[in-house]
């Protein structure tokens, strides 16, 4: 070896680089990813909480410490090296008896980045929603039905409802008599069939921006929506759970049809879910 390549410069590091890796893995049995990171040598990362995260908001004394939560676990790579880093989340002594992570993600298409989003509050509360993100926010939001989601908390939002919310609450009707042919050609059944029929359609869709998918979703999906509620407005009398679900339907219409307008929405938030 030459002289020279011996020589080391104080200006040089010679910490080795690391290099961070996603890695994607079949799906496996439940616990085997959890057992190969075991394996690995742990390097543990805590995240403290600081300012007025550490006093409680309705009386103002400071929270105490009663333990931590593994947040999430991600494998790093160093030359001729693994380790796993685990990240935590301090976990603090609330007067609330159940706390709440929110969840928010964009849309699959016409994004650059796929982002998921993960809140800790004490509420499910409708204030939440603007300390997520932000009470200017001008985008859309699509929700499910609950009462936190109102367009006050965001007047210059636009909320957007979940197709897919609308129909789980129809074949929830006819899961109930699982079995009961007459059932399986209720009401609850067709109902949760004119929804399918707007999912199989859109899935044939062509388009490249997002007006495009808006212009094709009037031509082709409006038609099939226009008829769900048409098809649901004519039951006469409905009781029970057909009831509620032709109620959540219709509290919803307007937040539905954003789509016709907003290309760039999904039919459903489970993505988001996922």
């Amino acid at each position: 070896m030459k002289e020279e390549e011996n020589s080391t410069d104080p200006n040089v590091s010679t910490e080795p680089a690391v290099e961070e890796y996603v890695v994607r893995r079949r799906k496996k049995k439940r616990g085997v990813r959890q057992a190969n990171l075991d394996t690995l040598p742990q390097v543990d990362k805590v995240y403290e909480l600081k300012g007025k995260k550490r006093f409680c908001d309705a009386c103002g004394e400071e929270l105490k410490i009663i333990g931590k939560h593994l947040a999430h676990r991600k494998i790093k790579c160093k030359p001729m090296e693994f380790y796993c880093e685990n990240f935590y989340v301090q976990v603090v002594k609330s007067e609330r008896s159940k706390c709440y992570f929110w969840a928010a993600s964009s849309a699959k298409e016409f994004n650059q980045h796929n982002i998921a989003y993960f809140f800790y509050a004490a509420s499910r509360g409708g204030e939440v929603i603007p300390q997520i993100i932000g009470p200017d926010y001008r985008g859309c939001l699509m929700c499910d039905g609950h009462s936190a989601y109102q367009q006050e908390r965001l007047p210059n939002g636009t909320l957007e409802a979940c197709l897919i919310h609308i129909a789980r609450k129809f074949k929830e009707i006819v899961k109930i008599g699982k079995g009961a042919k007459i059932l399986q050609h209720s009401k609850a059944a067709e109902a949760a069939t004119k929804l399918g029929e707007i999912f199989h359609t859109e899935h044939d869709l062509s388009y490249t921006t997002g007006e495009e998918k808006a212009a094709q979703r009037r031509l082709c999906l409006k038609p099939l929506l226009d008829e769900f509620y048409r098809f649901i407005g004519e039951i006469r009398h409905p009781i029970g759970k057909l009831r509620v679900a032709i109620n959540y339907a219709l509290n919803q219409k307007e937040r539905v049809y954003q789509i016709f307008e907003h290309g760039e929405l999904p039919l459903d938030n489970n993505h988001d879910e996922n």
